[in-house]
């Protein structure tokens, strides 16, 4: 009985890793769209981040198929499983936003986002919505955004994806878990 919890362990370790590497390429194919200096692509990537709990589900279901020889697939399995996948696409995705920042980058996503701000609009926008108490919010805000480096924007790629996995997996399970049959 111990060696089949392990075994079941193991075996659910080895699927989430797996389509943690798939959902993780995912992820870095939309970070890409997101990041691309192209209006268009920077659109789609947005569309597409709402469809991630779908293909989420849809792996999760894949996995329920999978598996559902070896016996009942209960909630926590589900969750554990729909857990390990999300955290291995997120170290996924983290090195991939590492390695792009770090040496692909150059500066032009700041760049980008640098000539987004400067637009007047968006800067009189920016002034009127932040409450600056003798200090100037809106240059505060360039100068962190100039002075950000591949170690940051990895921390808050890993400090989002783990914001998001637990309620994502919380719901993914109810997908993987398969029902008793009376």
């Amino acid at each position: 009985m111990i060696e089949h919890n392990i075994n079941i362990r193991k075996q659910t370790n080895a699927f989430a890793m797996y389509y943690g590497l798939v959902f993780g390429i995912i992820w870095c194919i939309l970070f890409f769209m997101l990041v691309s200096p192209q209006e268009v692509l920077r659109t789609l990537a947005g569309l597409l981040f709402f469809s991630v709990p779908f293909i989420g589900f849809f792996i999760a279901r894949h996995f329920r198929k999978t598996v559902k020889n070896d016996g009942e697939i209960n909630y926590w399995r589900g969750f554990w499983f729909s857990l390990l996948m999300y955290i291995y696409a997120s170290a996924i995705l983290a090195l991939f936003a590492y390695l792009y920042f770090r040496f692909l980058d150059n500066g032009a996503f700041v760049e980008s986002n640098l000539k987004v701000l400067s637009r007047p609009e968006i800067k009189k926008l920016l002034e009127q919505s932040v409450i600056s108490e003798g200090r100037n919010a809106y240059d505060e805000m360039l100068s962190a955004l100039q002075n950000i480096t591949p170690l940051a924007v990895t921390a808050s790629v890993i400090n989002f994806s783990s914001f998001i996995s637990i309620p994502l997996a919380l719901v993914t399970s109810l997908f993987a878990m398969t029902r008793k049959r009376k």
